[in-house]
């Protein structure tokens, strides 16, 4: 190469920002910065284009993230020795580091990374590329000149050299990929001891409070003086703000495995975020607050995506805005930002009139276990934990989002995420309702091995009006089917001799019945989840249970079973 001539780099990032702030890091210099907004355009132009002497990749990007691009291009014989170093804000944890290596990364830096450091290690391997330039370019004038053998000697020993150190660099790079994927496979077991250790704690926490919060809600329905119900409503109150605590450490611990995941289903939007802002109406009147809705009309009525997700992220925002506002109004808008024949791009945020965050600290609010003050949690209460998890759960899905702060006049939380468009129809409102008690008559069989749960299910299923018998476990459950016809049946998972995934398979593939079932879990991790559907069930709910979803969703589900059940006999 000429000894003027530009050394190509490639920066591969899905922010123009970012790719902007490289190019100015990088502008000093003798290199022509080729930018890449995603996988995809990286490439093609390293298809197309020759001659780049690095790779600057970004990891977290949509569709197609920094592993899997590092991974495609070194199955491409031509790419296989260009250096690329990773360049991410989230390589926190050992696996993502060793993914990384695995991939076939030569090195990372953590943004916001040192802009000096950045340029010595592009220089370092810039160099190294200008040297084997070099020595190609000296062994071809060698060949078309046919000069003093002597020389070629010399030329052959230099590139002979070169070579090596290349193989050497090779064995060390191959050393250290075995490293990596034992160490790999150690963290990886760490992580899933982790997550087991996880869904038992969750089991063992949510079993007794089930009972403590489904029977407060119980003893709340009958007939009190006003003292018993303020004592009432406190353990009440206690038990849901446990519950939230259990919920957030879960939900952070799902997150930092990577076992969290989004489903792709229709549902209305617009019905499913009313829903969710009904549930927050008593707390939001409880301290004379205004709710606003503001939803663009020009959304379209059924959307694919992950409506509890979503919902989750409402709840949080607006939770929030409720602890931290004591007058005036909370605005929950919805407007339709883009879109085109596929997708929809959607803003959704959340403005308060509350106490606001400090200018110095918004840049830190998403963070783990992070308030805005020191006085914050002692205050209003709180992990701290709720922001972290609305950033991950907007950036997992392609997302970003954004704040605006004054302190004293409020906030505005605001996120945009893209959805795919569909023509399904969605018939049943998914948003939660009232008991209005119109469906009676159900015969519920209960699958329990707790006796204290089985008494709270059997007082909730009467008080609905429906008729309810208990069985232990599976094993009783099977029995019971066999003799006696029933509506749907409620399966809690972890039971001994025939737990709820057997019980469920049994009925399904041995019984061949299609009555809806619905697992009753403490655990509420993604495994279970992806294990209740493989297994045959029709929906769950966690506990403790809440009455009003519970009573939807048996409803539901019967209504569908009875419709399923009438266009059969009337084909026959």
């Amino acid at each position: 190469m000429k000894a003027n001539c530009p050394v190509k780099i490639l920066l591969v990032d899905d922010r123009a920002e970012n790719l902007f702030a490289l190019e100015v890091i990088l502008a000093h210099e003798n290199y022509l910065c080729v930018k890449a907004c995603s996988g995809m355009d990286a490439l093609e132009i390293l298809n197309d284009e020759e001659g780049f002497a690095i790779i600057l990749m970004d990891v977290q990007m949509p569709k197609m993230d920094g592993y899997e691009t590092v991974e495609r291009i070194r199955q491409i014989e031509k790419l296989k020795h260009i250096p690329i170093i990773f360049l991410t804000a989230s390589m926190d944890s050992a696996i993502q580091i060793f993914k990384g290596y695995l991939a076939g990364a030569v090195d990372y830096m953590i943004k916001p990374f040192s802009p000096v450091i950045l340029k010595a290690k592009v220089a370092v391997f810039v160099d190294l590329y200008k040297k084997t330039q070099e020595l190609l370019v000296q062994k071809e004038q060698m060949k078309a000149l046919n000069i003093d053998i002597t020389e070629r000697i010399r030329f052959e020993k230099e590139l002979t050299e070169a070579r090596m150190f290349a193989e050497v660099a090779a064995r060390l790079a191959e050393e250290a990929r075995i490293k990596a994927e034992s160490a790999a496979r150690i963290a990886e077991a760490a992580v899933k001891s982790k997550q087991q250790f996880l869904s038992n704690m969750s089991h063992e926490i949510r079993t007794p409070m089930n009972a403590i919060i489904g029977f407060t809600n119980v003893v709340l329905n009958t007939k009190l003086d006003a003292k018993q119900k303020e004592y009432l409503n406190a353990i009440k109150i206690s038990g849901d703000a446990l519950i939230v605590l259990i919920n957030d450490i879960l939900d952070l611990a799902k997150v930092d495995a990577g076992k969290m995941a989004f489903e792709q289903v229709p549902f209305k939007l617009m019905s499913s975020i009313s829903a969710t802002l009904h549930l927050l109406e008593t707390k939001i009147r409880d301290k004379n607050l205004v709710l606003v809705k503001e939803f663009d009309h020009l959304i379209p009525e059924v959307l694919m995506g992950d409506s509890v997700r979503l919902n989750q992220i409402i709840l949080n925002l607006v939770g929030n805005a409720v602890k931290f506002t004591t007058n005036g109004e909370i605005t929950v808008s919805v407007r339709l930002l883009s879109e085109d024949e596929a997708t929809a791009a959607i803003e959704f945020a959340v403005t308060d009139s509350g106490i606001g965050i400090p200018e110095n600290e918004i840049e830190n609010i998403f963070e783990n276990f992070h308030q805005a003050t020191s006085g914050t949690a002692r205050l209003y209460g709180g992990t701290g934990l709720g922001l972290a998890i609305v950033k991950q759960l907007v950036e997992q899905q392609g997302g970003s989002i954004n704040v605006k702060s004054k302190i004293d006049e409020g906030s505005t939380f605001s996120f945009v995420l893209s959805f795919q468009k569909t023509k399904v129809e969605v018939d049943l409102d998914q948003g939660i309702v009232e008991l209005h008690r119109e469906v009676k008559n159900v015969k519920v069989l209960v699958v329990e091995d707790i006796a204290l749960n089985q008494l709270l299910m059997k007082t909730i299923l009467i008080d609905f009006g429906f008729e309810c018998d208990i069985a232990g476990n599976g094993k009783i459950a099977i029995e019971k089917l066999q003799t006696k016809s029933y509506d749907i049946i409620l399966m809690d998972l972890q039971m001994p001799e025939m737990d709820g995934f057997e019980t469920t398979e049994y009925v399904r593939n041995t019984m061949n019945s299609k009555i809806p079932i619905i697992a009753l879990t403490a655990d509420i991790t993604t495994v279970d989840l992806a294990k209740c559907k493989a297994a045959g069930m029709s929906d769950y709910i966690a506990k403790p249970v809440d009455e009003r979803v519970l009573y939807n969703k048996i409803v539901d589900l019967v209504k569908k079973q009875d419709l399923i059940t009438f266009g059969e006999e009337n084909c026959v």
